[in-house]
């Protein structure tokens, strides 16, 4: 497994309101992370609404605001660039 990690886009002038507010996508992982299978299905739901994500096969290990943590597994698919 290679373990990748990265930050979330980040708006450079968000209003106060807008900053506090939860995502939808965020309100999903906190519903389902609390267990393997949640974030499995939390995982899955993402590569069927992310297209590209279905090549790579991540699995989200933990996410909050600014933060997403992924592993991924080492195939072809993940390096299909010369």
């Amino acid at each position: 497994m290679v373990l990748l990690m990265g930050n979330i886009c980040r708006m450079g002038s968000v209003d106060a309101a807008a900053s506090t507010a939860v995502n939808a996508t965020y309100a999903m992982w906190r519903k389902f992370s609390g267990s393997t299978l949640g974030r499995g299905v939390f995982s899955t739901a993402m590569c069927l609404r992310v297209p590209y994500f279905r090549t790579v096969l991540p699995m989200v290990r933990d996410m909050r605001p600014g933060r997403c943590e992924v592993a991924a597994p080492k195939w072809w698919g993940v390096h299909n660039h010369p």
